[in-house]
């Protein structure tokens, strides 16, 4: 059904930039990310609320976006 599934890790690639596409979905990809970081933030509060530990946000939104970083650099 699915085919071959490469094994292995993916390779370090330089992401392809192209400005029209870019600029084409910069409106879903902003609302994406508020998503991802207003679910990160809440998730994160949580945990920390159970374990009555302090939790510094922006941390926490720093390294989500330096793991997305990086993660582009391997097609992920």
């Amino acid at each position: 059904m699915v085919g071959q599934i490469p094994a292995g890790l993916p390779a370090f690639k330089a992401p392809t930039l192209d400005w029209n596409i870019m600029l084409a979905l910069l409106p879903a990809a902003f609302v994406m990310a508020l998503i991802g970081f207003m679910e990160a933030t809440s998730v994160s509060k949580a945990l920390a609320a159970q374990t009555h530990e302090r939790i510094d946000t922006n941390r926490e939104l720093i390294g989500q976006g330096l793991a997305n970083i990086v993660g582009a650099f391997f097609q992920s």
